[in-house]
């Protein structure tokens, strides 16, 4: 697996299934398992400075608070090339992992 950071959203947790093989992990817990030709993620190696921005726009959602505005600009700072090799890398490996 590439190392991380990867992003996170949120402080849920998923419980591995007996026979599964941990992939990841964070202080939160398991972000990641295989089990057979399955794969299971909790992380969003997806994000990209525009769909958070999306996912800041949701009504309720205030994109000037301080952390809001800390974790966006952290995001910006990724470039996009960056996260397309990272993405790319990390669905050949799993994609391995489950053949």
């Amino acid at each position: 697996m590439p190392e991380g950071p990867w992003f996170q959203w949120h402080s849920d947790q998923i419980v591995p299934p007996p026979r599964s093989t941990v992939l990841a992990t964070s202080g939160d817990g398991c972000e990641a398992f295989v089990l057979g030709h399955s794969v299971a993620l909790q992380f969003h190696p997806e994000m990209n400075s525009a769909l958070l921005r999306d996912w800041l726009s949701v009504p309720g959602m205030d994109a000037q608070d301080e952390p809001f505005r800390d974790l966006l600009a952290r995001t910006v700072e990724v470039d996009d090339v960056v996260l397309r090799w990272r993405i790319s890398l990390l669905a050949r490996r799993l994609t391995d992992l489950i053949r």
